[in-house]
């Protein structure tokens, strides 16, 4: 998977669990701020990542730590997920 696709799907998914509803997530949304997500909402998509890409479990402190969309993609991609 490439860089682009990996930040593509995970934009996906963000976009279908904000707790505001549905909605397209750009890599310059914030999490909390313009995508409704608190520390439980953050939680469960990390889980859903981790399943989706197969990766170790994201410890809670640096998913707290993800700012915007592309912070979250990093995470993703500095846990595991392979890209080429």
């Amino acid at each position: 998977m490439t860089d682009d696709e990996l930040g593509r799907r995970v934009r996906a998914m963000v976009g279908e669990m904000s707790p505001l509803g549905p909605r397209e997530a750009l890599p310059e949304h914030r999490m909390t701020e313009d995508l409704g997500f608190d520390s439980l909402a953050t939680v469960e998509l990390t889980t859903a990542l981790e399943e989706e890409f197969g990766l170790e479990p994201i410890d809670e402190e640096s998913a707290m730590d993800v700012l915007t969309v592309a912070d979250l993609v990093e995470l993703v991609r500095s846990s595991g997920a392979v890209t080429h």
